[in-house]
């Protein structure tokens, strides 16, 4: 795919405490839209503060795509294996109990074709299980994002 290549970088950690709701990752989002191809690949390091928690993540897109696949690999920081090796071909959350105080990584690749109406791509992401201790999407996570001309 030829195309116009955009990154993303997040400025900040942000990090979730005691929620299970899956929220938006501010900066990690790119606009898509009616009928326009993008790949795209997020890089997100993050860490997990409560031994009880793991994470979960989740790239939607606002408006229903009319295509979708993606691939997620979850690594685990402590022990250097796969936690979770995901393949999707419609959009749902992914999680992983990491089960460990540590930092981790999540690497999620795949390719959209924009819905009927414009759109937005976006990562989410929230604890496993609800925990006082924060989980964290570490600053310098990224979005990079490939549009078809």
């Amino acid at each position: 795919m030829i195309g116009i290549r955009n990154i993303f970088r997040l400025a900040a950690d942000q990090a979730v405490a005691a929620s299970v709701v899956l929220t938006d990752v501010t900066g990690l989002a790119a606009n898509l839209a009616s009928g326009q191809r993008a790949k795209f690949r997020f890089y997100v390091p993050c860490a997990v503060a409560g031994a009880a928690s793991g994470i979960a993540l989740e790239v939607i897109t606002t408006v229903a795509p009319a295509q979708w696949n993606a691939a997620y690999k979850i690594i685990n920081g402590s022990t250097s294996a796969f936690g979770k090796v995901s393949v999707q071909t419609a959009q749902a959350a992914v999680s992983n109990a990491l089960a460990n105080i540590a930092n981790h990584l999540a690497e999620i690749e795949g390719e959209v074709t924009g819905g009927a109406t414009a759109s937005v791509l976006k990562l989410q992401f929230a604890q496993l299980v609800s925990d006082a201790a924060a989980a964290t999407i570490l600053r310098g996570a990224t979005l990079e994002v490939v549009y078809e001309s």
